[in-house]
């Protein structure tokens, strides 16, 4: 799912949909969500937000968080 706001910039977001119930429930927020392909599970994104009256999710793609954190100063520990 693509989103275009009206300042011109544009977000990537996964939609998830629930089969037989939501997909997330509240709490779930920051967690990984893994795509299976062939029996091998894949990290796929990040779950940002849940709706409560529908079955439907978003993801925040796990290829975009890792490109962006390459320009990322880190902290030394």
């Amino acid at each position: 799912m693509v989103q275009h706001w009206d300042d011109g910039h544009i977000i990537h977001d996964i939609a998830i949909i629930g089969i037989g119930g939501p997909f997330a429930v509240r709490g779930d927020s920051g967690g990984c969500v893994f795509v299976e392909e062939n029996g091998i599970y894949y990290a796929a994104g990040i779950l940002m937000a849940a709706t409560r009256l529908s079955v439907i999710a978003l993801a925040s793609p796990l290829d975009i968080i890792l490109d962006c954190a390459q320009s990322y100063e880190w902290a030394s520990v």
